[in-house]
């Protein structure tokens, strides 16, 4: 992936497989410290650089059933 600059906004898309849904993205900077989200809608979420790494973790669910 491409070196992001302090300051940049970042993009990230989360695009889950057929039949499931994200549950959880978190962006985490070096110490730890979670970085906040903006949604953007249609599964595109930003975040302002930090100056260090960052770490992005997403966490999909099977999608469940409705039932009437």
């Amino acid at each position: 992936p491409p070196l992001e600059v302090k300051g940049s906004t970042v993009t990230i898309t989360a695009k889950p497989d057929s039949g499931y849904q994200l549950d959880d993205l978190t962006v985490t900077d070096k110490n730890g410290k979670e970085l906040k989200l903006t949604d953007k809608g249609n599964g595109k979420y930003t975040f302002t650089m930090p100056a260090s790494k960052v770490e992005v973790n997403a966490t999909f669910v099977k999608e469940v059933g409705r039932y009437r």
